[in-house]
């Protein structure tokens, strides 16, 4: 036998011969299991997408149990995920300046977040994402609209006073305790037979997960309040993964995301008014809430204490929560 064969032979027993033998990456992607959210819709895009742009070099898993979903920052920062879409209110006491669209009255909807994060605010979470987890941020969304589901119409903000209020951030529960509410912790789990047995009275959630978990069944009402507006989340990959990869596929696997959070944005509205007017279909009345009246609760009496919490925490974590706030403000013209 030639010396050339020989060596075809022995790279063809280690498996270098041939297409089959070109680097592929598997990434281990956490998230959680928001089902009709337009985040998980989102997500599900990925794998084939991911796979398409980088012909078939970089392969996306989707694990949304692997890793407890709070959890995933710290799976993301010590190797156990490769990949997350991290969900910013998980860390709304380790990096409140993630949680810059939960403050009232101060972003509207999605497209107001976005336009904040693209203006410089990405920057800024893209280094809490690196500094404390260790993760490269490759780009964000943020839930669809927030709604209010309860058995009984909230039409006026002295409503809320007395009301068992199931939130789920902490800028939220301030703001329900100014407004004579009680915030009460529920399991996400927990919530549907929370409703019927009157353990709470109200939820705050994203219209597309109430209609995916059914809330249709054991709510009424469905509001629109504006509170919660920018409910994010954040597409991260581990530094050292992330490394690992060429400067030619890290260009296309960027390019696929941005294309990806594009998309996101774009469908934000349109998909917010389908699952509202889902369950609208399946018995809830849909209360449209005045402007006035929505007004009235970002009052300065409201308000106050949510900010005064979030700067006195942000600045312990080493942020200039005033300057995010006025930047944010000044963004938006306000």
């Amino acid at each position: 036998m030639s010396a050339r064969i020989l060596v075809l032979a022995a790279i063809a027993a280690l498996g270098l011969s041939g297409p089959a033998t070109a680097q592929q990456t598997v990434w281990k992607l956490g998230y959680v299991n928001a089902t009709d959210s337009s985040y998980l819709k989102t997500i599900q895009t990925m794998p084939e997408r991911i796979a398409r742009a980088t012909d078939g070099k970089v392969t996306i898993e989707l694990h949304h149990s692997l890793v407890k979903g709070s959890q995933q920052p710290a799976g993301l920062r010590d190797g156990r995920l490769e990949i997350i879409a991290g969900v910013n209110p998980w860390l709304s006491g380790e990096a409140p300046i993630l949680n810059v669209g939960h403050l009232p009255g101060l972003i509207a909807d999605a497209a107001e977040y976005r336009e904040v994060l693209d203006a410089g605010l990405e920057a800024e979470f893209a280094k809490v994402w690196l500094d404390k987890y260790n993760g490269v941020m490759l780009s964000h969304g943020v839930f669809e609209r927030q709604v209010i589901l309860s058995n009984k119409a909230i039409l006026k903000v002295s409503d809320f006073e007395g009301l068992k209020v199931r939130v789920h951030n902490t800028e939220a529960a301030q703001l329900m305790n100014a407004l004579g509410a009680k915030p009460t912790p529920v399991s996400f789990g927990e919530i549907a037979p929370a409703l019927q047995r009157g353990v709470v009275d109200a939820v705050m959630t994203s219209t597309g997960t109430s209609h995916g978990f059914g809330f249709y069944s054991v709510a009424d009402y469905i509001h629109y309040w504006g509170i919660g507006t920018g409910v994010g989340w954040s597409v991260v990959v581990n530094k050292d993964a992330w490394a690992a990869l060429s400067p030619d596929l890290q260009d296309k696997v960027r390019a696929e995301f941005q294309a990806i959070e594009d998309e996101h944005y774009a469908n934000d509205a349109a998909y917010s008014d389908l699952m509202t007017q889902q369950q609208v279909d399946k018995g809830m009345t849909l209360i449209a809430v005045g402007a006035d009246e929505r007004a009235e609760v970002f009052q300065e009496a409201n308000v106050k204490a949510v900010y005064d919490a979030w700067y006195k925490l942000a600045e312990d974590r080493g942020y200039d929560g005033r300057a995010v706030v006025e930047k944010t403000r000044g963004l938006l013209n306000r």
